[in-house]
């Protein structure tokens, strides 16, 4: 049972899809927000909740940080505010984010990690009618067989304006997220193939060349077949062995 607090009106940093500084650094006790003041895509984003475990954490009341077990599922709640006068349509979703040179970086757009693929929001479009707010909340599931280690990622509030031809523009205001994993899970085992190329080796056989990249934290035993599949009429190959290089 996991037990939260307000945390008030403290920043959020955000804007214009990056979010940067040192992971240590405390921001003003403001909202992140984006646009300009009574204009197109003024709004602002917050968190609502603290665990009570961390209260004295400055970073908890600005991000959604927490140390959990796998199997764990926690549950904060978010505000957006729209200053302007007019609704504000806005986005919600979560992105990947890495520490960079002493710098936490959010990916623009919604680029994919291990964090963002536990992270799921209860409303991600938002209309925040002018000089109004309204809340969604973000919930991060950790599954059993997760990995230890540390987590990065965001939860970007969007607005883009333009439908048209030409430069469309984008603002956003983002939450940071913080996770990290405990417990005696091993590291995980995954991998990836690249993009396969079709060409003839020295001897004039067909061959099909592709790269394995091992995305995981473990070293890999690989084997496997190759077949064509998918293909129009009564066409068909394979399997045939894969033959591993280095």
């Amino acid at each position: 049972m996991h037990k939260y607090i307000p945390a008030g009106a403290l920043c959020l940093l955000a804007l214009a899809g990056t979010i940067c500084g040192p992971p240590s650094a405390i921001a003003a006790p403001r909202a992140a927000g984006a646009g300009g003041s009574g204009g197109y895509g003024s709004f602002s984003v917050r968190l609502l909740d603290v665990p009570a475990a961390l209260v004295n954490d400055t970073r908890a009341r600005q991000y959604i940080i927490d140390n959990l077990r796998p199997g764990t599922t926690i549950r904060r709640r978010v505000e957006v505010a729209n200053t302007s006068d007019e609704p504000a349509r806005v986005v919600m979703y979560p992105s990947s984010a890495r520490i960079r040179h002493g710098s936490f970086v959010g990916a623009l757009g919604r680029r994919r990690n291990e964090l963002t693929s536990w992270t799921s929001l209860d409303r991600r479009r938002l209309i925040v009618r002018p000089h109004s707010t309204a809340r969604t909340s973000v919930t991060i599931h950790v599954p059993r067989d997760a990995a230890p280690g540390e987590r990065y990622g965001v939860v970007w509030a969007q607005m883009s304006g333009g439908n048209g031809p030409g430069v469309n523009l984008v603002n956003r205001a983002g939450i940071r997220l913080y996770l990290s994993v405990g417990g005696h899970n091993p590291p995980p085992t995954r991998f990836r193939v690249g993009t396969m190329t079709a060409e003839r080796d020295r001897a004039g056989r067909a061959i099909v060349r592709a790269q394995v990249h091992n995305t995981g934290g473990r070293a890999l035993d690989l084997s496997g077949t190759l077949s064509l599949t998918k293909v129009r009429g009564s066409i068909s190959a394979g399997p045939y062995p894969v033959q591993l290089g280095t």
